[in-house]
C-alpha cells in the first residue's frame, strides 16, 4: 500500500488519495481508487523524445486497466495551481483533454515538447517566439550601423575638419548635474556647412557664454556630416550605442534560437 496523504483538489472532489501507489509494473505519483484516477507529475526530465515515448507507453498500459490517467507539468503546479485543480475536476467529469487544454496553457500533446519552451511560453504570456526574432534583428541593425561609424572614425582619412559658427547660446545659473550643481553653464549651438547644407552641433559647457568662441573647429565623419564633434572626433558615443544595441539584439536572437 502506498503512503496515505491528503492532496488538495477542488472542493467537490476533496478526498484522501494514495501517493506513490504501485499499479501493475508501475509506481504512479497519485492514485484515487474510488474514481480510478491516476495523476502523474512531469518535471523537466519528461520532456525528451525518449522519455516521452516511455510515458506514452506507460499511459496506454494504465488506461488498459480502465484507469483515467492525466499528466501535469510541474510548472503548472507552481504557477497555475488553480487551473490544475479545475483540470482535475473537469477530468473526473469525463471531459476530454481537448476541452480542457485552455485550462493548462503548458499542457501539450505529444508530451515531447521541450520543457524550456513551456517555461518561456509562460513567462511571455504565450506570445509567439517570432517576436524575439524580429526585435533582435531590429536591435542589431542600428548596432551594426553605429559600429561601422565608430570603426570608420579610427581612420584619420575619414575625418574632416570644418569651421563652425556660434548661432545660439543660453546661460543658466546654478545648473544642475546628476550629483552636483554648477554656478554657470551655457547651452550652445554651432552651425557648419557641408556641401551647401547647414548642420548643427549642440552641447553644454560649464562656463559663461562670454567665454565661448564665435568660431571653432568641428570634425565630422566623411559621408556622415551629422556625426560631428568639437575639436577632435572621439567616437565614444557611437561605440556606446553600437555596443548597447548589439548586445540587446544578440541576447534576443539567442533567446529565440536557444529557447524557441
Amino acid at each position: 500500500m502506498g503512503t496515505k496523504t491528503v492532496v488538495w483538489i477542488p472542493k467537490k472532489l476533496s478526498r484522501t488519495v494514495s501517493k506513490t501507489k504501485a499499479i501493475g509494473n508501475y509506481i504512479v505519483d497519485f492514485y484515487c481508487a474510488k474514481i480510478g484516477l491516476v495523476v502523474e507529475l512531469d518535471g523537466g526530465g519528461h520532456y525528451t523524445p525518449e522519455q516521452a515515448e516511455k510515458d506514452n507507453l506507460r499511459t496506454k498500459d494504465l488506461e488498459s486497466m480502465k484507469l483515467t490517467v492525466i499528466r501535469i507539468c510541474n510548472l503548472d503546479i507552481d504557477r497555475n495551481f488553480r487551473g490544475v485543480c479545475e483540470y482535475i475536476d473537469l477530468t473526473v467529469k469525463n471531459l476530454s483533454l481537448s476541452q480542457l487544454r485552455w485550462q493548462l496553457p503548458h499542457q501539450r500533446e505529444p508530451w515531447a515538447l521541450p520543457y524550456r519552451r513551456n517555461m518561456l511560453k509562460f513567462c511571455t504570456g504565450g506570445y509567439n517566439m517570432l517576436f524575439f526574432l524580429v526585435c533582435g534583428i531590429l536591435m542589431l541593425l542600428p548596432g551594426l550601423f553605429f559600429a561601422v561609424l565608430a570603426i570608420r572614425s579610427l581612420n584619420p582619412n575619414n575625418l574632416i575638419t570644418i569651421t563652425g559658427e556660434l548661432t545660439k547660446k543660453r546661460d543658466f545659473k546654478n545648473y544642475k548635474l546628476k550629483s552636483r550643481s554648477v554656478p554657470n553653464a551655457v547651452k550652445y549651438t554651432y552651425t557648419y556647412i557641408v556641401n551647401g547644407k547647414p548642420y548643427s552641433l549642440c552641447g553644454v559647457q560649464l562656463t559663461h557664454s562670454r567665454n565661448l568662441y564665435k568660431r571653432i573647429a568641428i570634425v565630422y565623419l566623411r559621408g556622415f556630416p551629422r556625426c560631428a564633434y568639437t575639436e577632435h572626433f572621439s567616437g565614444i558615443q557611437e561605440w556606446l550605442i553600437a555596443i548597447s544595441f548589439t548586445a540587446m539584439g544578440t541576447f534576443l536572437l539567442l533567446l529565440y534560437f536557444c529557447v524557441g
